[in-house]
């Protein structure tokens, strides 16, 4: 197990009131990007909005819209970016990246701060023949 920062939130508005809100051990996912301009080693922090149930987004709204979105809107878009893995702890999360059998979930450092904790999962057994 890994737990790493979760940085950048406050280029993506929603993304601070999402992580103000999202109960540790939610599930995240996280795209490597090579052809990031700024860090090739970047790696993306992204929220499936379908793993929220409507009741949630609905308490979040007053909040929300406090940023300039609509939970409405958000609950049936596309993945929504949080951040990114820290630059100084991505060397840790690539081979987790790498292996295809990554769980990543929201965490709340001890600083208080929003995390990811990355864990490897078992690979699938093959079905007996």
């Amino acid at each position: 197990m890994t737990i790493v920062p979760l940085v950048g939130m406050h280029y993506r508005p929603p993304a601070k009131a999402i992580t103000g809100n999202l109960q540790p051990g939610h599930p995240l996912l996280l795209v490597a990007e090579p052809e990031n301009e700024f860090d090739p080693h970047a790696i993306a922090v992204y929220l499936d909005p379908e793993t929220i149930e409507t009741s949630e987004w609905m308490k979040w709204d007053n909040e929300l819209q406090s940023y300039g979105f609509d939970a409405g809107h958000l609950a049936e878009g596309p993945h929504i970016q949080l951040g990114y893995v820290s630059r100084h702890h991505t060397d840790k999360v690539h081979p987790y990246l790498e292996s295809g059998t990554a769980s990543c979930l929201f965490h709340i450092m001890a600083t208080g701060g929003p995390g990811v904790n990355l864990s490897h999962q078992p690979a699938p057994k093959e079905a007996a023949e």
